[in-house]
């Protein structure tokens, strides 16, 4: 998957979600894709992903919302993007509440998949997501 790609997933992951909290179902806070959060402060920094009310923070930079459309547990979001290098990245992307502990995201074209595990709430758990300025 391309780098531009590849952040546009990411950032996508967490740009959209607040909405969903109008349903009692709230995902503002910090997830580990792809694996389980340990919220020991050991969790890897390029893994984590914070979502807050306007906004995701994840390795690959920082994703807004520019559109968003709500069925159910599945919100569908238009994200911008300022990836690294100052690259701006669009993209529409899924979010999907399995469970009060993991979200689904998938990317328009199906092309990545993830699942964001969240992590407790803690004062370690409130890792900052490490952010590049590479390709991958």
């Amino acid at each position: 998957m391309s780098f531009a790609r590849r952040g546009i997933v990411l950032a996508a992951i967490c740009a959209g979600l607040p909405a969903l909290a109008q349903d009692g179902v709230s995902i503002t806070g910090t997830y580990v894709q792809n694996a389980a959060c340990k919220g020991d402060g050991t969790d890897p920094a390029a893994k984590l992903v914070r979502i807050t009310e306007t906004d995701v923070h994840s390795n690959f930079g920082v994703c807004t919302f520019l559109k968003q459309e709500r069925e159910g547990k599945t919100l569908s979001a238009q994200m911008s993007c300022n990836g690294p290098g100052g690259n701006m990245l669009l993209g529409d992307v899924r979010f999907t509440v399995r469970d009060e502990k993991t979200v689904e995201f998938i990317d328009q074209d199906n092309t990545y998949h993830s699942v964001l595990y969240r992590c407790p709430q803690t004062d370690s758990a409130r890792q900052t997501p490490a952010t590049t300025s590479g390709a991958r």
